[in-house]
């Protein structure tokens, strides 16, 4: 059920703007409050030029004292008071007002535009140094859609906060002006105002609520079409096509319906309130002249402002139903972030460094873990791994072969024991120094758009030569496609126009440029035929052996005669 926290939150979310921004946040206002200010020097001058235009345009023989104020400054001035120069006048007001609410909207846009890329940036660094266990039970899903969408919609959200605050302060403007020319009608209209507001509440209500079940069918429906994205070639190669659409069916459905009801609502009460205006105006006009017998020139100036005023509360209630629409995009994006938990790594002050020293051994003393409380994949678990050495890790699927190599990494942390880089334990180090000399080959190989070369370099903190180039592509059995290709050939998303195989060498070479001192590898060679593994696995030997230490998990028996130990799950 919807909270009216949410309602005040709209509220809540602007006052952090204007306090996270404050620079930002002033100009807008102080452009909105000095075009609203011109604003009502023009309609001020309604009064007058009414009066003029019933004297036919002679002297106003008055003892008003507006009017006399008004006189003595066109005098002041330098200008004849009269008809066409308070009609002039008036004129000049508008486009001055037009101007600086012009300038005002520019600069909203512009701070808009960088509040976007702030945002974006703050929420992939959150999601990024968060901790494994976190990101590894991430829904890709719900990770798209906030990272696409509903970071565009808290933006919009916040854009909408400025307009409703604009259409506050105008609002007021006209009324507090207003309510000195005839207190009595100004106050009904006050009043029927605030009824309308009452009015639209529970539509807000609705709509809310709607959006909120939008963003979690949005979310999941992004998170299928990732999983099918990835199985284009099962479905093809089974005839799953109409079992893949049956199963869509759901969510093609679902997600147009609730467009449509959102959709019709916010429609309704667009028109809604179209119908509340004329009623209102209607209302003025005849308390007005009916019950206050208002006088005619004060009556002018009076529906001047609502001319104006009417169409701003429509715009407030229009701009009202926006952000109720888009608030649901910070409780989406909440949400996310509160399931993930800080990577506890990086909470660690450091205490020892790396980056004059080489990491010559990893050891891991009494080391146990498990992902839960009822079964554990290590315990009191012992090993030394040194520089140079070559170390196969295999058994079967699901014992914790991957597992170990993510406690050696750090990503994982042990429930127990210690794990020790050198004669120092890992958690006195940065995690970051210690990836630049710890690299790790995972079983997804990551390719991203662009060129050959671009995706071997990517990563890598260090200068890359050709002859660095040529000596990871012949180690990883590269070379020969990259040479029959282009190295600066663009690849497709996901390097679709690559074989499994290719793109895991592409990996392995870029690992290899790395040049690290240990290089941790989870089964290297599942996608390489037997020629190309045996190949490659022994250059990797005759390359690295006595230089790098290997740590790497594997299936395959031929591949384990290259280690100089086994450690067997």
């Amino acid at each position: 059920m919807i909270q009216f926290s949410n309602y005040k939150q709209i509220l809540l979310e602007f006052v952090y703007v204007v306090i996270k921004y404050p620079f930002s946040s002033i100009i807008f206002l102080f452009g909105i409050v000095i075009s609203g200010s011109t604003q009502l020097l023009g309609f001020g001058l309604v009064y007058p030029a009414t009066l003029l235009a019933l004297n036919q345009g002679k002297p106003v023989a008055n003892n008003d004292a507006l009017l006399e104020k008004v006189q003595f400054a066109f005098t002041t001035l330098g200008f004849d008071f009269n008809l066409p120069n308070v009609i002039l006048a008036i004129v000049a007001s508008v486009l001055l007002s037009s101007f600086f609410l012009l300038l005002s909207q520019y600069y909203q846009h512009n701070f808009l535009r960088k509040l976007d890329v702030s945002l974006r940036i703050d929420f992939f660094k959150k999601v990024l140094n968060s901790s494994w266990s976190s990101l590894s039970t991430l829904n890709h899903g719900e990770f798209v859609s906030i990272g696409a969408r509903e970071i565009e919609n808290y933006k919009i959200l916040i854009k909408y906060d400025f307009m409703i605050l604009a259409n506050l302060i105008n609002i007021i403007f006209f009324l507090t002006f207003s309510f000195f020319v005839d207190w009595r009608v100004i106050s009904v209209t006050v009043g029927l105002v605030l009824l309308n507001t009452v009015v639209f509440f529970p539509f807000y209500k609705i709509l809310m609520a709607l959006g909120q079940v939008n963003v979690k069918e949005f979310s999941s429906y992004n998170s299928i079409l990732i999983e099918i994205a990835k199985a284009f070639k099962y479905i093809k190669t089974n005839s799953n096509e109409n079992k893949i659409l049956s199963y869509l069916d759901r969510y093609v459905n679902s997600l147009p319906r609730l467009y449509f009801k959102s959709m019709i609502l916010s429609d309704f009460t667009a028109r809604l309130s179209e119908v509340l205006i004329v009623f209102i105006f209607a209302a003025i006009i005849y308390i007005s002249v009916v019950v206050f017998k208002t006088p005619i020139e004060s009556l002018s100036v009076i529906f001047a402002i609502l001319v104006r005023t009417l169409p701003e509360v429509k715009l407030l209630t229009d701009n009202i139903n926006r952000a109720v629409h888009s608030s649901v995009s910070r409780i989406a994006i909440e949400s996310m972030l509160e399931n993930l938990s800080a990577d506890k790594r990086t909470a660690v002050g450091s205490t020892s460094s790396l980056s004059r020293n080489e990491i010559q051994t990893i050891r891991l003393e009494k080391v146990t873990f498990g992902f839960n409380s009822e079964r554990d994949l290590l315990k009191n678990f012992d090993y030394e791994f040194q520089k140079g050495k070559f170390y196969a890790i295999t058994g079967q699927t699901g014992v914790g072969k991957s597992t170990l190599l993510d406690l050696i990494s750090g990503i994982l942390l042990p429930n127990s024991g210690s794990i020790w880089i050198n004669d120092a334990e890992m958690s006195s180090f940065n995690m970051a120094e210690i990836h630049k000399k710890l690299g790790y080959l995972t079983q997804e190989n990551l390719i991203l758009n662009g060129s050959i070369y671009e995706n071997l370099v990517w990563g890598i903190d260090r200068v890359i030569d050709e002859k660095d180039i040529d000596y990871a592509l012949n180690i990883s059995q590269a070379s020969n496609f990259v040479s029959s290709r282009d190295i600066h050939e663009e690849l497709l998303q996901s390097g679709t126009n690559l074989s499994g195989g290719q793109k895991q060498r592409i990996s392995i070479a870029r690992v290899l440029l790395g040049n690290y001192d240990f290089i941790l590898m989870d089964e290297p060679t599942s996608a390489l035929d037997a020629d190309t593994e045996e190949s490659f696995m022994k250059d990797l030997a005759s390359s690295l052996k006595g230089k790098v230490g290997i740590i790497f998990v594997t299936h395959r028996k031929s591949t384990l005669q290259y280690a100089d130990e086994i450690i067997e799950f």
